[in-house]
């Protein structure tokens, strides 16, 4: 089956900045997929290229087989940021947009029950949107991205500021959606999010994904074994990226990155790699202040994915 929406070798610059480069990923039908990565790293202004908000500058990217255009109703886009009228009721608001999508009345009356009730805003029809709170919000814009009943969603953060009890619910209204087929990307920062919702996981970094999989193969292809964590006092960081390269000589490892804190070590033995460990520190002024060993946790994978990449940067940069 053909991907929902398909985009291989986006280009897209802000004046002199490149915000996505050489961008590739597929969406398959009834998927619910998170993008993930720091801030800048392109994930919203990808979902603007699929909604025609912004116009392509160098690539393909077809949705539903056909190229991007702004005002397509089958494609939603639930924007991070209120995109309703404060000083009109919820009632108002829906019909408002349900108009400018071109449906009618009837269309827009069939629907209201059925969604306002999905989406959690049954019996505050009649409030301003400007007396909803925080929550409420995201779900009036979740309310009128789902009005045409599109088969693709785009929600940008949906759930940034909400307490634990709302999180749950925009969760619980997503799982939904994908069980009457709709098909859902929305961008995140929150680890704990992606591995709760995310069928697939797109990890972006310099404009690019870097990593695409579920939650578990990602731990299994970046992260297949113990992780052991070290930090050491003082902490120089000139003595930890002296350990890093003894112990990726050692070949002891399977990863090693270092971060402000200490080393973040991937390894099948842990024990001879904390004895290597010991042994090198002997030698230097520094001492262990914390060592651990655990199972990786999906932040981890996302740590050691956006890392990695720095230093390739950094190497061919400086190679």
């Amino acid at each position: 089956m053909a991907p929902v929406i398909s985009a291989n070798q986006i280009g897209f610059s802000f004046r002199d900045q490149s915000v996505l480069r050489d961008f590739s990923l597929d969406v398959e039908q009834n998927e619910i997929l998170g993008l993930l990565g720091p801030s800048g790293c392109g994930k919203s202004t990808f979902l603007n290229l699929c909604t025609g908000l912004r116009s392509m500058q160098s690539g393909e990217l077809s949705i539903l087989g056909k190229p991007p255009n702004r005002g397509r109703l089958d494609i939603g886009f639930a924007t991070q940021y209120d995109s309703f009228y404060e000083e009109l009721t919820v009632r108002e608001n829906v019909d408002y947009f349900g108009k400018l999508m071109g449906l009618s009345g009837a269309d827009i009356a069939d629907q209201d029950e059925i969604i306002g009730k999905a989406v959690g805003l049954t019996g505050f029809e009649n409030h301003y949107a400007k007396q909803l709170s925080g929550g409420q919000k995201r779900r009036l814009n979740l309310w009128l991205a789902l009005l045409a009943q599109p088969p693709i969603l785009l929600v940008d953060e949906p759930t940034v500021g909400l307490d634990p009890t709302t999180r749950q619910s925009i969760w619980d209204l997503i799982k939904a959606l994908q069980r009457t087929k709709t098909t859902v990307v929305f961008t995140t920062h929150y680890m704990f999010e992606a591995e709760s919702l995310c069928d697939r996981v797109a990890i972006l970094h310099e404009g690019q994904v870097k990593a695409l999989g579920s939650v578990q193969a990602l731990r299994q292809q970046f992260v297949p074994d113990e992780l052991i964590r070290v930090t050491t006092k003082p902490g120089d960081p000139l003595v930890l990226k002296t350990l890093a390269t003894r112990l990726k000589q050692s070949q002891l490892v399977s990863s090693v990155v270092q971060d402000p804190k200490g080393l973040l070590i991937s390894a099948k033995e842990p024990r001879k790699v904390i004895a290597a460990v010991y042994a090198f520190l002997k030698t230097t002024k520094e001492s262990v202040e914390f060592l651990d060993v655990q199972e990786p946790s999906f932040n981890d994978v996302f740590f050691l994915v956006t890392q990695k990449t720095q230093e390739q940067m950094k190497e061919k940069k400086n190679g």
